[in-house]
């Protein structure tokens, strides 16, 4: 169990699976309402309508699920019993000392980019199937499954983006190489880095800070 826990702390791991998760438990509820359109007097010709219902209907289920969902990953409890010290400094807290609605808004505010992709596919995929002659339940799950497989490819494309950005800027405040980590006080403003050889820009550190860093050294030799 602790293993899945190591893992789902992880933002990348959980955000993906909390999409998807509320996306799936977002699908009954949608079916629902979609199929009950057949009483409210909208007919299989009614194409615009059945899939004007079903975005809005999915869109609440899915962003109040998603929001729980979110809550519970990067901001329960769970994790002081499943991951110990050390495993929390390795895996990080997602929301790095953000408040819970400015992180799921954060995240919101991503889907929200993508969320033209994912309807376009979606929907365009129900519409073709219900015209030609699909279920309207079975054209939305059709569409569903091609959508959000193409939303949460790009999105985890463009997380882990971003983990690579902050990553180097970590480092780079730390006057280390953003590629491996090697200390680069002491190098030439722009120079290779000794131990991968990649070309990097070493900021400028002044002597009393280099001093305070050498003295520790010389103490431990």
């Amino acid at each position: 169990m602790q293993w899945f826990a190591r893992a789902y702390a992880r933002r990348i791991v959980n955000v993906n699976v909390n999409i998807v998760a509320a996306g799936i438990l977002a699908l009954p509820p949608t079916m629902l309402v979609v199929n009950f359109t057949r009483h409210w007097g909208i007919g299989d010709e009614d194409r615009m309508w059945i899939l004007a219902i079903t975005w809005v209907t999915d869109l609440i289920f899915d962003v109040t699920i998603y929001f729980g969902l979110h809550w519970i990953a990067n901001h329960g409890t769970w994790k002081n019993k499943w991951l110990d010290k050390a495993e929390h400094l390795i895996v990080e807290p997602a929301h790095k000392g953000m408040s819970f609605m400015r992180d799921a808004g954060l995240v919101q505010f991503e889907r929200a980019i993508l969320s033209p992709l994912l309807y376009s596919v979606w929907l365009g995929i129900q519409y073709a199937l219900m015209w030609a002659g699909f279920d309207r339940v079975a054209a939305m799950l059709i569409g569903w499954v091609v959508g959000i497989s193409c939303a949460r490819t790009l999105h985890t494309l463009w997380m882990l983006r971003g983990q690579r950005l902050a990553r180097e800027a970590r480092l780079a405040a730390m006057h280390l190489c953003r590629h491996c980590g090697y200390d680069l006080v002491g190098l030439e403003p722009i120079d290779r880095c000794p131990e991968c050889g990649e070309l990097t820009v070493v900021p400028s550190v002044s002597k009393p800070e280099v001093q305070s860093k050498s003295v520790p050294q010389s103490v431990t030799r």
